[in-house]
């Protein structure tokens, strides 16, 4: 397990550090720069030995080390994470009656909701950018808020980032009752 980890640093120095940034149709400088530094400061996060520990004691509540709806285990997962191409494509959008901070539909492009991103913090944006990239390598989580959807590998490596960026994500049990679903539907 030991040698495997460090293994797995030696590549996570040579491989994580190179990282893209594209942005897709019409962004402001400002838009440019806040997603260029939040980027910035995730990558040297996810390049240091604290993401890797993390990632690989990673759990459920009662479970063993492993995330939710993931079929690897958490060495499996870091692997992935840090040997992937981290070539972000970013769009914006705006739509500030949404509870959706951003998506990624069909294809490698996150697209943020700048309306209910502008302004928050560097970590904030981080962790949903890190979230949503989670997405384009396959990872998945449930739609609906159940309670086991905080342990998925976009959620709770967007935390893992996040806490290492200096912000305070606290995974948390959210389950939302069908018919409050519902009446939030109808809102």
């Amino acid at each position: 397990m030991k040698f495997l980890l460090i293994i797995l640093l030696l590549i996570q120095q040579a491989l994580a550090s190179n990282y893209t940034v594209e942005f897709i149709g019409s962004a402001t400088d400002g838009q440019k720069e806040k997603v260029t530094l939040a980027l910035k400061e995730a990558h040297e996060k996810i390049r240091s030995s604290d993401f890797s520990y993390e990632v690989l004691n990673f759990k459920q509540p009662d479970k063993s080390l492993r995330f939710y709806q993931a079929t690897m285990n958490n060495e499996e997962v870091l692997k992935v994470l840090i040997s992937s191409k981290w070539d972000h494509k970013v769009a914006f959008y705006s739509k500030c009656l949404s509870k959706a901070r951003a998506y990624v539909e069909k294809g490698p492009t996150v697209n943020l909701n700048w309306c209910l991103i502008k302004n928050d913090q560097l970590w904030s944006i981080g962790n949903t950018l890190i979230h949503e990239q989670t997405h384009v390598f396959g990872f998945t989580h449930d739609y609906d808020r159940t309670a086991l959807r905080p342990y998925s590998v976009p959620y709770g490596v967007g935390s893992i980032i996040e806490n290492l960026m200096g912000g305070e994500a606290e995974i948390k049990r959210v389950y939302t009752p069908w018919y409050k679903r519902i009446f939030n539907w109808f809102r």
